[in-house]
């Protein structure tokens, strides 16, 4: 499962905290980044995934165990990366990052 969590880092948090922080360039449009409700550091919204996916997964022990899909961990990934790094936009930019 460590392996299957360490690809969907790689996957989605540098694309995604990039783009609140540095914005993007679309060709020839510059987009401004994000902005925050309060001020925040990239680690500060890591953490908050971190912690988010730590609250949704059951014990390794709980009956049903844990998802060891990736498809079933992804969706439970996407869903805590929008709730935790999203939730922190105010609401014209949440629009924007979902």
């Amino acid at each position: 499962m460590a392996e299957s969590f360490k690809e969907l880092y790689l996957k989605y948090v540098p694309v995604c905290i990039d783009r609140i922080f540095e914005g993007s360039v679309t060709g020839e449009d510059v987009i401004p980044p994000l902005q925050l409700i309060t001020p925040r550091t990239n680690l500060n919204l890591v953490r908050q995934l971190c912690d988010l996916i730590d609250s949704m997964l059951p014990a390794p022990d709980a009956q049903p165990p844990p998802p060891e899909e990736v498809d079933q961990l992804e969706r439970l990934y996407i869903f805590c990366l929008i709730w935790s790094l999203g939730g922190t936009l105010v609401q014209k930019d949440r629009d924007i990052f979902s």
